[in-house]
């Protein structure tokens, strides 16, 4: 059985390492809610669920808008990575499942 792999960011803050929430449901949610409006790039996308997946920790909504443009890139760039990552898993199992109901 395949173990589902729970995708994370982390931040420095006071010389410390921050791990954020598992990238889940939610955090897609932020991102495809800016996705599927016209003209918008990956970082808008990302930016709109960094806080959802620091809530909590100590990288809050102050840390990340004082943080620098290359730390921001950096955090927005993993972040599409996990995005991206999961919206071809989806589209392979919606593909898979139409093949299964196909050969029924």
């Amino acid at each position: 059985m395949a173990t589902a792999k729970q995708q994370t960011l982390s931040f420095k803050v006071g010389g410390k390492t921050v791990v954020s929430r598992p990238f889940d449901f939610e955090a897609m949610c932020l991102m495809n809610d800016i996705h599927v409006q016209p003209n918008r790039g990956r970082y808008s996308v990302c930016l709109n669920a960094l806080p959802y997946m620091f809530e909590g920790t100590e990288v809050t909504n102050e840390v990340l808008k004082s943080a620098s443009i290359e730390d921001m890139a950096r955090l927005c760039d993993s972040l599409w990575e996990i995005y991206a990552d999961e919206l071809m898993s989806m589209a392979k199992s919606k593909s898979k499942n139409a093949e299964s109901r196909a050969a029924d």
